[in-house]
């Protein structure tokens, strides 16, 4: 037996699919903030060492590690959102798969 899913299921299905995609989202923006965090850090730290070993002013260690930030922040913001363009990607085609399938199942059964 075919199972046609209705106009209230689709929309479930679909409303099921936006809240997991929202939930990943979150998620890689969570590790990635946190990664982030880690990343300054060690690269703050390095700084340091490097600028202690070499006597380098302190406005030197300054300008480094906001430097290192900056690239790791661009870094991390690029690489979120491709992750976060292909996940809509990815809902949006399921999103027409389902609706397709169902038109091509009702065209079957009729």
């Amino acid at each position: 037996m075919i199972q046609i899913l209705g106009e209230n299921e689709l929309r479930a299905v679909v409303v099921v699919v936006a809240v997991v995609v929202v939930l990943v989202v979150v998620v890689i923006v969570v590790i990635a903030a946190a990664t982030l965090a880690v990343i300054t850090v060690v690269a703050s730290a390095i700084t340091v060492i490097i600028a202690v070993v070499v006597h380098v002013t302190e406005v030197v260690v300054v300008v480094i590690v906001i430097v290192v930030v900056v690239i790791v922040v661009v870094v991390v913001v690029v690489v979120v959102v491709v992750v976060v363009v292909v996940i809509e990607v990815v809902v949006v085609v399921e999103v027409i798969v389902i609706i397709v399938v169902e038109k091509v199942v009702v065209v079957l059964v009729v």
